[in-house]
């Protein structure tokens, strides 16, 4: 797994804090960053399994990148069954 600062930053600006890291696995990315409405707090954002600005209820950069995990797991836990029970109805109807 490979997690990286994407944050982009201005020629003028003098504080390089990130605010966006990215995550990458398997071809799957996801980031945690920060966003301007949203003040004290880290989001969560994986457009490949639908998740957009959730919030990971915390304004630390290493438990926010804890929490995403842990809701990335549960995100594709909840797919893996989705699809899983598609496959299961569609093979009852091939045979």
């Amino acid at each position: 797994m490979e997690i990286k600062d994407i944050t982009t930053y201005s020629r003028l600006d003098k504080d390089k804090t990130p605010r966006v890291y990215e995550v990458s696995l398997q071809g799957i990315r996801y980031t945690v960053h920060r966003h301007i409405h949203y003040p004290g707090t880290w989001l969560l954002t994986c457009r490949d399994i639908g998740i957009e600005m959730e919030n990971m209820e915390t304004d630390d950069t290493q438990q926010a990148l804890h929490n995403a995990m842990v809701f990335m797991l549960g995100a594709l836990d909840g797919l893996i069954l989705k699809y899983t029970m598609i496959r299961n109805e569609l093979n009852q109807e091939i045979d």
